[in-house]
Order: C-alpha cells, then structure tokens, then sequence
C-alpha cells in the first residue's frame, strides 16, 4: 500500500444542485440516523456483529472484568509457569552440553543456538504478558468496558482488528473459548484463541492467533465524536441554539413551507417557517471544510468516520506515493457537510404574536386558508395529468392521546404511543397501514403505508417525532408530495459548498 503521507484535500467550491437529493428524507429526528447508520454497520459486518449480539443477549453491562480477566479465561500462573519451565529446561540443558569438554564443534554449535533461542524466548515472556494486559486495558477503556459500544462514535472502531477485538472478547469472559499462549521462533510469543461451537449463532469454533511482535494487530482507532462537532458547528455558527432550535436570523419566512398553525376556533396561533438553508450552508461551510481537512490528516482516523459514521462498506484507498484518493477525500467532506444539515430544524414555529409573523400573515391573506396539496398521476397515454386529493381531514383527525409524558425526568419531549396512533389513522377516510418494528438499538418505531393510485408508500415514525411530522407524513402518502417536514436534504444539499 506504500507508505502514509498527509492526504490531499479537495473543496469543492462550486455553489447549486450538486449534491440534490443525495440522501432521502430522514425527517428531523437525528436519532433515527444514528439508528438506521447502526443497523447498518452490523449488517456489512455479519460475523463480528453476530457476536455482538450473543453478548447483549447474554446482559452484558458496564462493568470491569480487568482485575481478573487473565485468570478467568485460561491464562494462569501455571500456564505461564509451564511455558517459562519449557524454555528453562532448554536453556539448562544446553549450558550443560556447552560446559562438557570434548565435544564435537557441530555439537557445540547446535547447543548454543537452542541456549540463546532459549535465553531469547524467556526474556521476551514477562515484556509479552506485560503488553498484552496494557493492550487489554486500553482497548477496554475504548468500549467503555462494553462490546456493545463497538462501532459507536467516542468508541472503538467495528471496522478495525476484528480479530484482535474477538479476542479481547474471549479474554475478558464477554465471549465463551479458550487460549493459550504460545511461541514461534521467528514470530516471538502468541495467543492463540478459539471459540466454541455456538449451534444457536452458527459460530464455528474458529481458531486464530494474534502474535505480540504484531504490535498494529493490538491497536483499535476510536471513533470520533462526528455528530457532537457538527453540532457545536451550528451552534457556535448562530444557526441554532442551545435547545437544537433554529434563531431568529436562520428562519426563512419566504419558505415554500411557511404556513400558520391555528386554533380549534381559527385563530392564528403560530407561523410554521423552514430555515434558509442557502445562509445556513454558507455560514458552516469553513467550519466543516476545516474539520474535515483535520480529520483527513490521520487515514485510521478518517477511515473509520468513512466506515462507522459515513456509511461507506469498503476502505478509503490510498493513492500512490501516499494520501487517501482525493475523489474519495472530496466525497468524505461532501458527506460532512450534508451531516450537519441532518442536525438544522426542518421548520420552526414563531408565535403569531410575533413582529415578523404578523408582517408575514397581513402580507398574505391566503394564510387563513387550508392548504390542499396536488400530487400527479399518469394517464395510460404516458401524459402528465394534476389529480386534485382533498387532505383536509388530515387536520381533523383527533390526536390528542396520541403523545405521552415519558417516566424518564431526564426526557423533555413527548413520546408517541404507537397503539393509540394506529386506532385513530386506520379509521376512514384515512385507512392507513401500520405495522409496529423494533430498531436495532431494541427501541421501537412503527411504519405507516398506504396505495394511491397504484403508487405504494410507506413511511416510518419513532418515538420522538411530532404531531405536525405525523401530519406531514400521512399528506405524503397521500399525495407523494412531501409537505410540512420537508426532505432537508433536498434543499440544503442544494446550497453546500
């Protein structure tokens, strides 16, 4: 692969639709992302994931099993012991051959090889048992003492040494097999594991040997905390505050999206606006290109944001005489820049009290008006034809014992009840499809699709997710026109620098 020099970064500095409908809407629940990123992660990566989940089913928790790791999982004094008396035994034997007079020089020859290969393997023992027990320590603390942590950002790397992890697994007890320390005269000291048989998980009883002269093998890359920068980025930009709300200067009442909301009476309470992704854009553009430049510097690093965080299934490549493949390097920030679009409010709600919302509501009087949305149908001559579908009863749809208060303090937003939700959007008119599923993190979520005009259309819903998203979705499957929670990234992709 040649040796590693400082990658060439590539900015892309050409403003429009590049990068127009990249991604799909996600909606505006950043921990559906995260959700959807790990199960993906587990899935490009079967083997190792598989035993990630026997170690959840099995209750791993938080907690240390350093102080007796060695001698939970085989590696014991007299193991050691027995290894050091093999060595010692040969070392004795050949000084005593040495010390004897009148024997023949090829003896004599043979007998001081096997004392100093011997004297070699003895010294190099302790040092071994020494640095495999730091190199168990460290790897420890980047799982935060739990495998199940693997592949997550601030943790170790899932893409990374997968033997040398397995390992760790087994030596800690996470992971039922056994391993022995062993020697190679030419490769020094070893460990050599092997997983029992698991009928239940298809896992094969593999053998491998991690040697200690192998000191990358004992080494994982943490993955850094992406999406808490990008979000300090929007933050310490003004794009949005510290409740994760959009300011003043980022809301774009000229939105295709901005709409009023109003009470049971008509009244006007709140002006529903989208942000001004153009300005968002150009205010974090700098930012991210800065810190994606940072990342590039280091290819384990950037390799395992590509891998972990990015999405991508193979490697970054590098080019010859060194760096990482500058369309890849353009590709890496492009992917950055649409992140922390991920992470800007799709729409925003402004009292109607409000200066500028009471600007924008005299400015336009179809405010006061419902909204009925379009979508397009094709005739069987092939031509394009406007179906008007009247959606207004979407609004009338009751869901007031849709959202509930969590237990948890510590949660600020309501959740949704996925039961109450699928009484009231199954009845007619709507005739909604719901089927509840679990995400691989063991939460839940539930999918709601419907057919229109032979068009099938299925979106999902998770816990946090508003009654105004819920809206827009269902005038989605309706019309297959995206309305209220707009596809961020359809729009902000637009923008990015």
């Amino acid at each position: 692969m040649g040796a590693y020099e400082n990658p060439v970064t590539i900015v892309d500095n050409q403003s429009g639709q590049i990068w127009a409908n990249a991604i799909i809407s996600l909606g505006n629940n950043a921990s559906k992302i995260l959700d959807q990123e790990r199960d993906r992660l587990l899935d490009e990566n079967k083997e190792f994931s598989i035993r990630l989940r026997k170690i959840q089913e099995q209750g791993a928790k938080d907690y240390d099993f350093l102080s007796n790791a060695l001698g939970e999982a085989n590696i014991t004094d007299q193991q050691i012991y027995d290894q050091a008396q093999i060595f010692q035994n040969q070392k004795t034997k050949a000084s005593s051959i040495l010390l004897q007079t009148g024997r023949p020089p090829e003896e004599l020859a043979q007998a001081q090889k096997e004392f100093n290969q011997a004297n070699q393997a003895l010294k190099g023992l302790i040092p071994y048992i020494k640095s495999r027990g730091e190199s168990m320590q460290d790897y420890l603390e980047q799982i935060g003492n739990n495998p199940s942590n693997v592949g997550k950002q601030g943790y170790a790397s899932m893409t990374e040494n997968q033997e040398f992890q397995v390992g760790t697994w087994i030596d800690t007890g996470f992971l039922k097999g056994s391993k022995e320390i062993i020697y190679d005269k030419e490769k020094g000291w070893g460990t050599k594991y092997k997983e029992l048989d698991d009928k239940e998980t298809g896992l094969d009883g593999k053998e491998f040997v991690i040697w200690g002269t192998q000191a990358s093998n004992y080494t994982t890359t943490k993955v850094p905390t992406v999406d808490k920068s990008l979000s300090n980025i929007l933050l310490e930009t003004g794009v949005v505050d510290k409740n994760g709300k959009l300011t003043e200067d980022y809301q774009y009442f000229d939105s295709p999206q901005t709409r009023t909301e109003t009470s049971k009476d008509g009244t006007i309470t709140a002006l529903i606006v989208g942000p001004n992704w153009e300005k968002a854009a150009v205010a974090i553009n700098d930012r991210v290109n800065q810190m994606s430049k940072g990342y590039l510097q280091d290819y384990k690093t950037a390799n395992a944001i590509w891998r972990n965080v990015l999405g991508q299934s193979e490697d970054l490549n590098i080019v010859d005489g060194g760096g990482i493949d500058p369309e890849q390097s353009k590709e890496f920030t492009k992917l950055l820049k649409l992140r922390a679009g991920q992470y800007i409010p799709n729409v925003d709600y402004v009292p109607a009290t409000d200066k500028k919302a009471e600007q924008w509501i005299q400015e336009n009087p179809g405010a006061f008006e419902r909204k009925s949305f379009k979508s397009k149908t094709t005739d069987s001559g092939g031509g394009g034809s406007e179906k008007n579908i009247n959606i207004d009863y979407i609004d009338k749809i009751d869901f007031s014992t849709v959202l509930y208060k969590p237990e948890d303090p510590s949660s600020k937003n309501d959740k949704v009840n996925f039961d109450k939700l699928a009484s009231v959007i199954s009845k007619p008119p709507g005739n909604f499809v719901t089927k509840k599923i679990d995400d691989v993190e063991g939460g839940k979520a539930i999918t709601i699709s419907k057919t229109v005009e032979g068009a099938d259309r299925s979106v999902t819903i998770f816990p946090d997710s508003s009654i105004e998203d819920i809206k827009a979705q269902l005038r989605f499957l309706e019309t297959g026109e995206s309305s209220g929670a707009k596809n961020k990234n359809e729009e902000f992709s637009l923008y990015v620098e």
